[in-house]
């Protein structure tokens, strides 16, 4: 045991004297592999195998040394950075869902890593892999701090749930999920509010949709005429609906789209039936 110890330190010294003195890297290499043949559990000379070898070029070699150090190194973090590492270099080679592996291993150890997290949701995205991002975004929400960041996740989802899977069943159990984390979730009201209204449950979607209108103003203009329209769809069919305050969310949001012509003929229609003399006029 310690002849072997004895050997392994002397063989590190020449390796080093080679690599960093001589510049011979692959008879730096060659001893290095000699040091992990003798002691496996030196993950130094495997990664300097992949150093070395990364420096000649030869990346796939690096790679393997890389993969075979990520298993062996039992810290979480080590991994971690070993995982990352072999995530880049497989990338660099062009082997995009090799990376994504390592990439989701990272994930698997630290779901609030940010660098894989974006990588992995990158390369779902450009593959249309809507399953992986909602995959990712569950694993965000396992890790989020606060109900409101959980509510803006669960809404994401719900819309993908919604525009790319078309499910609506899915779409609205995350957008309630959502809603009840935070009930002010803007998008999470229109998504159900849109649900409810494709499903013929038109008082429902006046009571998410009303809800989003006062904050109109913070979307894109088309967006809110659009939403301002499905209310306006959804409460005429309510035999209970409040005219007055029909007129009081279209104007508000008419402020915003002053020339659109559609809402400015039902906003006039309402006027002209429910409103002040100062409104008809």
């Amino acid at each position: 045991m310690a002849e072997a110890s004895a050997r392994v330190t002397i063989l590190l010294q020449r390796a080093r004297v080679l690599a960093e003195h001589v510049g011979d890297l692959p008879e730096a290499i060659a001893v290095y592999e000699q040091v992990a043949a003798i002691a496996p559990e030196r993950v130094d000379a495997l990664e300097a195998i992949a150093d070395l070898h990364e420096a000649l070029g030869n990346l796939g070699e690096a790679t393997v040394a890389l993969q075979t150090v990520a298993e062996r190194v039992p810290e979480r973090d080590a991994k971690i950075r070993y995982y990352m590492r072999t995530a880049r270099l497989l990338e660099s080679q062009g082997a995009s869902d090799d990376a994504l592996e390592w990439y989701a291993r990272v994930v698997a150890l630290d779901p609030a890593h940010s660098k894989a997290t974006q990588a992995l949701r990158h390369a779902y995205a450009a593959r249309g892999d809507t399953a992986g991002i909602i995959d990712l975004l569950r694993r965000d929400i396992s890790a989020a701090e606060g109900e409101r960041a959980k509510a803006r996740l669960s809404a994401e989802i719900a819309a993908l749930e919604l525009n790319e899977n078309k499910n609506p069943a899915a779409a609205e159990r995350a957008a309630r999920q959502a809603l009840d984390w935070d009930p002010s979730n803007l998008r999470a009201l229109i998504l159900a509010g849109d649900i409810a209204f494709a499903a013929h449950r038109y008082a429902e979607a006046v009571e998410h949709l009303q809800g989003a209108l006062p904050r109109a103003d913070t979307l894109p203009v088309q967006e809110a005429a659009r939403v301002l329209t499905r209310y306006l769809d959804a409460a005429e069919h309510l035999s209970t609906r409040a005219p007055d305050q029909m007129l009081e969310h279209a104007q508000a949001v008419l402020q915003l789209t002053p020339d659109d012509g559609s809402l400015l003929g039902r906003v006039a229609d309402l006027a002209f039936h429910h409103g002040t003399p100062e409104q008809t006029a």
